[in-house]
């Protein structure tokens, strides 16, 4: 069974990387998806997160998502809170489903400087691209400029990602690139 981790920064490709993976049989696990099904299942974190932002109608009703991103990237001082509030209840069900399955699984996990938490043998490979691309690809998904350069100022460098990975993929040109560069990888790894 391979874990694979997939890290890297908002729209570096990521996504599409875990769309080769899941053609290819494995399991893949987003972790925003993940972190929102833990939220919305717990009320204790529900109310710390309220209390944090000092909004009690986030989760009234149906939780607003877009409302909640722009407070935790409103700052860095924020980031750093709620990621101290959900990360704990996060890695522990992450670790959880790991010790639980036999699948080749692949988590798709942006922040790559928390990876230490999972207490599993993996394989961690960065998906990156040049700043400018990525940033238009944000103003392609309807995100104002202030909101990207918050959410950049919170990530982490291409060179951090670089060091901290097993394997890179570079996304700076097209898909069919892309996949070309991710079939040679994928032979790497089943080696």
């Amino acid at each position: 069974m391979n874990i694979i981790v997939l890290s890297g920064p908002i729209c570096a490709g990521k996504s599409t990387v875990a769309s080769f993976f899941k053609d290819i049989g494995y399991t893949v696990i987003n972790s925003d998806d993940l972190a929102k099904k833990i939220i919305k299942g717990d009320d204790v974190l529900q109310r710390k997160i309220s209390k944090l932002f000092n909004d009690k109608n986030i989760f009234k009703g149906k939780a607003k998502w877009s409302k909640l991103r722009e407070y935790v990237f409103l700052n860095k001082k924020n980031t750093i809170r709620y990621n101290k509030i959900v990360h704990p209840s996060f890695f522990k069900e992450i670790n959880r489903i790991l010790s639980n399955n036999k699948k080749n699984i692949l988590l798709e996990l942006p922040l790559i400087e928390t990876i230490k938490q999972l207490r599993h043998k993996k394989i961690i490979i960065s998906v990156l691209s040049k700043l400018d691309i990525r940033k238009r690809r944000l103003i392609k998904r309807g995100i104002d400029k202030k909101m990207i350069n918050n959410i950049i100022l919170a990530q982490k460098s291409n060179s951090f990602y670089m060091k901290k990975s097993d394997f890179v993929l570079h996304n700076n040109a097209t898909i069919r690139q892309l996949k070309t560069r991710f079939n040679a990888l994928r032979d790497k790894i089943n080696e």
